[in-house]
């Protein structure tokens, strides 16, 4: 236990994922502990039935705040970006003549609704997005369209993506490129906060 623990805390990803696995064992050798004590059984249900209070609480106070804003509570993704993005990714789909190959955040999710193939919008630095503190941790506005350009989509997805780390420096990347490369590519839908972009000039050479 204790070198696995300690193999998922030098990980370079957040390690909270990993450590999920030794809850249960954990939790046996709690019980374990208590049963072999006196009165471990008054302990053991004490704490069972403390446990499944404050997670009944939590779960009722995160279902009624889904259902009052409408939005998912952890994280704080509104329903209507959902239907946003598939709107909008399936009608430029529908609507596409000849190949359609999506870029963006969330690329699996693009194949899901549409069936046509997806890049992925940026490369990450586990190190320096979680742990390093850098400010351009998925590089500048120029790696971004040294990465874009060149690549094989036809259309570009942007849209918000809470809960992912990549998503605000992502963002703030594709809004710099945007100022700084005004042509190329063309707005051809744009539902609530997604906005879908048409390549309109030639794949460049890398």
């Amino acid at each position: 236990i204790a070198a696995y623990g300690g193999i998922a805390m030098m990980w370079l990803w957040q390690p909270f994922r990993f450590v999920v696995v030794l809850l249960p064992l954990w939790l046996f050798l709690v019980v374990e502990g208590l049963r072999r004590q006196r009165r471990g059984g008054a302990v053991l249900a004490l704490l069972f039935a403390a446990a499944f209070a404050c997670g009944l609480t939590a779960s009722v106070r995160v279902v009624r705040d889904s259902l009052e804003d409408q939005c998912l509570s952890l994280p704080r993704y509104r329903f209507s970006h959902w239907r946003d993005l598939n709107e909008s990714v399936r009608a430029v789909s529908a609507g596409g003549e000849g190949e359609v190959v999506f870029m963006g955040a969330l690329d699996p999710v693009y194949f899901l609704a549409t069936g046509r193939q997806a890049v992925r919008a940026f490369a990450t630095e586990p190190y320096a997005l979680f742990y390093a503190g850098s400010r351009e941790p998925l590089g500048t506005a120029a790696d971004f369209a040294w990465r874009l350009e060149p690549s094989p989509a036809t259309h570009l997805v942007v849209h918000a993506s809470p809960g992912f780390a990549e998503d605000p420096f992502l963002l703030r990347q594709i809004e710099a490129w945007r100022e700084q490369t005004p042509v190329g590519w063309e707005l051809v839908r744009e539902t609530g906060a997604t906005k879908v972009f048409r390549r309109v000039a030639p794949r460049a050479a890398r």
